[in-house]
């Protein structure tokens, strides 16, 4: 599925809508009683999350707009690593897009050159890719695994899989390179099918199924 396809969104907005008053209480409530006390004042309706969108850059996908020196220096490094990663994309005309499907601890790329009209409702309208940051554990930015996917393709149909930064770049002209429609074979980077890759007889019949090569 495209990346905050309005499916998806839909589906996440209305899991914030179905939060009961506990869950979505406001800064007035009393957090003792779980109901609102005269020095709690009720309002007159309830708030409750009513959008979401994406960072718009590293710092704000991993601190959440937090002074960094609140955060252990592993975190700092990681962020540091990411505006560096960031920079040397932007160079090369990526844009950073937030983070994978509005969800999880994750950073996002995507490529406009790319760009096209699809003629597939699930098809990547552009080449993005991203990382998935694990929650627990120490790690850095240069050592895992890239999740790419290239315009005209579905997401859950499948992946191209860079094993980190280093391979992303020494493939990096290919990627750029590569348009909706065109050959897939000889593709310098492994293709992991996803959830739906045999799955033909769904929504997902039509979008490109290239020959896995998982590595």
């Amino acid at each position: 599925m495209r990346k905050r396809s309005p499916g998806k969104k839909a589906r996440r907005q209305a899991r914030l809508n179905s939060r009961t008053p506990s869950q979505a209480r406001p800064r007035n409530a009393d957090p003792g009683s779980g109901s609102f006390s005269p020095n709690f004042p009720a309002p007159s309706v309830i708030p409750l999350i009513t959008d979401w969108k994406d960072p718009s850059n590293v710092r704000e996908a991993l601190l959440d707009d937090l002074p960094a020196d609140e955060f252990p220096a592993d975190t700092q490094q990681l962020v540091a690593d990411g505006e560096a990663l960031d920079a040397r994309l932007h160079a090369r005309g990526w844009e950073f897009d937030g983070t994978a499907c509005g969800e999880g601890q994750s950073l996002a790329w995507r490529f406009p050159p790319s760009e096209h009209d699809p003629d597939h409702d699930l098809a990547e309208p552009r080449t993005w890719f991203f990382i998935s940051l694990p929650e627990m554990g120490r790690y850095t930015l240069a050592e895992l695994p890239i999740e790419v996917y290239l315009a005209g393709h579905g997401v859950e149909v499948g992946a191209w899989r860079a094993a980190n930064i280093e391979t992303l770049f020494e493939q990096i002209e290919a990627i750029e390179s590569y348009r909706a429609g065109a050959d897939t074979n000889g593709f310098p980077l492994p293709y992991v099918p996803g959830s739906c890759y045999h799955d033909e007889d769904s929504e997902y019949d039509g979008l490109p199924r290239p020959a896995a090569l998982i590595h």
